[in-house]
């Protein structure tokens, strides 16, 4: 079994991180506690897991709470060599997911300092 990287995501990390909704949506601000937990697959995992078949409405288990997904986003590379090949990853609503870390990514208009 591959391993699957998880990470907790507020609705604005896929423009600040240069990413696609390739099918489905992404993250709403109506996506918090309270709602259906949802999740966004990237295009590596739906090949994997859900090969031949729409990711769109399929469940992701994480802990003891199951995620709709709702959407599948392009494949970035986060770390490692560009011929590495792409990694499966989750992304969870920050708002709903409760596990207990976030990623964060900022983008400014302004030029990097060293």
């Amino acid at each position: 079994m591959r391993p699957l990287f998880v990470f907790d995501i507020s609705p604005g990390y896929l423009a600040a991180a240069g990413m696609r909704v390739v099918r489905g949506r992404g993250f709403s601000f109506a996506d918090r506690l309270g709602a259906q937990p949802v999740a966004l697959v990237n295009e590596t995992t739906a090949r994997h897991h859900w090969a031949g078949r729409d990711p769109i409405g399929q469940r992701l288990k994480s802990g003891t709470t199951e995620y709709a997904i709702v959407g599948v986003v392009n494949d970035v590379r986060t770390s490692g060599s560009l011929d590495d090949p792409p990694f499966d990853a989750a992304f969870f609503a920050a708002s709903q997911s409760g596990l207990g870390y976030l990623t964060f990514i900022v983008r400014s208009a302004l030029p990097l300092r060293t």
